[in-house]
């Protein structure tokens, strides 16, 4: 292919028609189990981060037609495995 093919291939992608609709976003969480190590002794422990979709209700003339995307939220939390300490937690 030459780089005047090149240029005209380019130039006709930036300017045709758009692609395909875009998939809907989904729920995409990752989980990954950590230990560390203090003074006191090792603490198992699991992360999980990603995103999770909220969506909305919709109606059409009264009539349920399903939910649609209507936003994303970014989370990581911490939970600690039950193996790790004495199972008591001190509220907080």
């Amino acid at each position: 292919m030459t780089d005047d093919e090149k240029t005209k291939q380019t130039d006709t992608t930036a300017t045709s028609a758009p692609g395909p609709a875009k998939s809907e976003p989904t729920d995409d969480l990752v989980t990954t189990a950590h230990t560390l190590s203090t003074p006191q002794g090792d603490l198992s422990y699991t992360a999980t981060t990603g995103r999770i979709v909220l969506r909305q209700e919709v109606l059409t003339d009264d009539k349920y037609d399903g939910r649609k995307p209507k936003a994303e939220v970014s989370i990581t939390y911490y939970t600690l495995d039950p193996s790790t300490g004495s199972g008591q937690r001190t509220p907080t």
